[in-house]
């Protein structure tokens, strides 16, 4: 593939600031491709959403400041989450969910991710109002009319895990859609130039500092430096490959992670390797680093369909 990397820099790296003067809720959309999403959901004051449902779209939250709490369409609570706390809620599952931003900071911050399985030529809003003053005219009867997974949602947390090596992968969820996970870098963590023949892949940098590079076998071209609240989206297909940008022996750059299928995944690891084409050899300790990864354990996993 041809690459014109000052025009994919414009196109493909994203990030965010919290607005100084923020009165309303905000969702900030950061990037997106035909069949996924990433926004930040902003909210300043305390928010109790009305019931709806995704009729094709698994989606993410991952909490970084206030709580939310979500519930099914009876009311019934499915999880409390606070910082570093998220939740995958598979399509077709009707929730609300209520916001409490954190008192110290007057705020409530968390990201969001769209796995869709819609078929259209672009991410598109799949919801479908079962209360308020958007609501189908069905009201909570429509959920009968729509296809829902025998999934619940599900709750995880993530801890930052110990470095023994290079790199140290955390997979948080996994659905037949999408993979969400975080890596955590220092010196020998990079990985080879690669693409991914089905995945899209958001790349979001939490702590520390990453540099991605493009250009296949060809040789490096710098994609970009990644700071805190930046990030990249690797479409399908692309070449690449990151290390992390490290000023002491002790840094450590954070990394979230979630990748975005356009066809059912088998709900494992797994597809993350068989998907992959190499355009330089890994080396043994990326090799190794493969092995640990399909090995690890994963939580939250919702499957396939």
């Amino acid at each position: 593939m041809s690459l014109d990397v000052s025009a994919d820099r414009e196109r493909l790296i994203f990030g965010y600031e919290v607005p100084p003067t923020l009165t309303n809720r905000t969702d900030l959309l950061l990037s997106r491709t035909p069949f996924a999403m990433m926004s930040v959901v902003l909210c300043p004051t305390a928010e109790s959403g009305d019931v709806h449902v995704h009729t094709a779209s698994d989606m993410f939250w991952f909490v970084v400041t206030g709580t939310v709490s979500f519930f099914d369409e009876n009311g019934d609570l499915i999880g409390e989450l606070g910082p570093e706390q998220g939740i995958v809620i598979p399509r077709g599952y009707a929730f609300r969910h209520e916001i409490t931003p954190d008192l110290e900071k007057g705020l409530f911050e968390a990201y969001r991710f769209g796995a869709s399985d819609s078929g259209s030529e672009e991410f598109v809003d799949d919801r479908v109002w079962l209360t308020g003053p958007s609501a189908v005219a069905e009201g909570i009867s429509a959920l009968e009319s729509i296809e829902k997974s025998p999934h619940k949602p599900a709750t995880f947390t993530y801890e930052r895990p110990v470095l023994t090596g290079g790199k140290a992968m955390d997979i948080l969820s996994i659905t037949d859609r999408g993979i969400f996970a975080f890596q955590v870098l220092r010196a020998g963590g990079e990985t080879n130039m690669h693409s991914h023949t089905h995945l899209d892949g958001f790349w979001f940098v939490r702590r520390g500092k990453a540099r991605f590079y493009t250009g296949g076998a060809a040789g490096n071209v710098v994609l970009g430096e990644l700071g805190a609240n930046e990030g990249v989206l690797i479409p399908r297909d692309y070449p690449y490959w990151f290390e992390a940008v490290l000023e002491s022996e002790d840094d450590e750059c954070e990394i979230l992670q979630m990748e975005v299928s356009d066809r059912r995944l088998s709900g494992q690891l797994e597809d993350l390797v068989s998907d992959r084409t190499d355009y330089t050899p890994p080396n043994s300790a990326q090799l190794q680093s493969r092995i640990e990864q399909t090995g690890s354990g994963m939580r939250a996993v919702i499957g396939p369909r």
